[in-house]
């Protein structure tokens, strides 16, 4: 009887080490990855008024398109800011700061002009 508790001990502590070990590299890969990466993908608007969801698709050779920008053309980061350059007018920019949220799956982009806040979620 003695053996069997020691042997589920010992089970249970290499449980608990194996899965301590799988969420520190994953911890450590979310603070690895750079902002261009966390943008890099699908986001749908949440937190919306309209009925009408709307999107935005980055992707990864810096080109986007959706939702507000239809004519999407390039995006980059610079000094904290999502800079995205729009197709119908030469160096037009709409310039927003960016915060990530909740593991990356929240992207809050809030319009450098008017202050105005949309909040998407990772697809």
């Amino acid at each position: 009887m003695k053996i069997k508790l020691i042997i589920i001990a010992i089970t249970i502590l290499i449980i608990f080490i194996i899965l301590s070990i799988n969420y520190e590299f994953y911890e450590l890969e979310n603070f690895l990855k750079s902002d261009e990466d966390r943008f890099v993908g699908s986001w749908i608007e949440i937190n919306k008024d309209i009925g009408t969801q709307t999107y935005v698709y980055f992707s990864l050779n810096g080109t986007f398109y959706g939702g507000y920008w239809p004519i999407g053309d390039t995006w980059e980061l610079d000094d904290g800011k999502l800079l995205m350059s729009l197709s119908y007018g030469e160096g037009v920019y709409a310039t927003y700061y960016y915060e990530f949220q909740e593991d990356d799956t929240i992207l809050k982009l809030t319009d450098l002009k008017s202050n105005q806040s949309f909040t998407f979620q990772k697809q």
